[in-house]
């Protein structure tokens, strides 16, 4: 992993999401258990501080979830976006989805 900024860890999942009131799939790119990073082939029709609603079925889950989030920053290639205001069925479907898939990640070399 990168040397960063980031106050949590990431984990590389790709996985499509839908911003509700926006047409077309977007595509997950990594994942906290604080946000992600969303691709998007126009990444400019966002702005930082804006405030959208991801609707996304975690792959350890049957129905789909929502989650409130607000823009952090837009690149090129995409916008990373902080969660907001997480129930706590959903806080807790993330944080399952995150471990599961954190600990199927390979141990680094040394």
């Amino acid at each position: 992993m990168a040397s960063d900024n980031r106050k949590n860890a990431r984990i590389d999942l790709h996985l499509d999401v839908m911003v509700k009131g926006k047409e077309g799939l977007q595509g997950v790119k990594n994942f906290s258990l604080c946000g992600l990073f969303l691709q998007t082939d126009d990444p400019l029709r966002f702005n930082p501080g804006d405030e959208i609603v991801l609707v996304m079925r975690l792959p350890n889950e049957d129905k789909p979830i929502e989650l409130k989030g607000r823009v952090v920053h837009v690149s090129k290639d995409g916008l990373g976006v902080e969660f907001l205001e997480m129930p706590a069925q959903e806080a807790m479907s993330v944080e399952s989805c995150f471990h599961i898939f954190k600990s199927t990640l390979p141990l680094p070399k040394t």
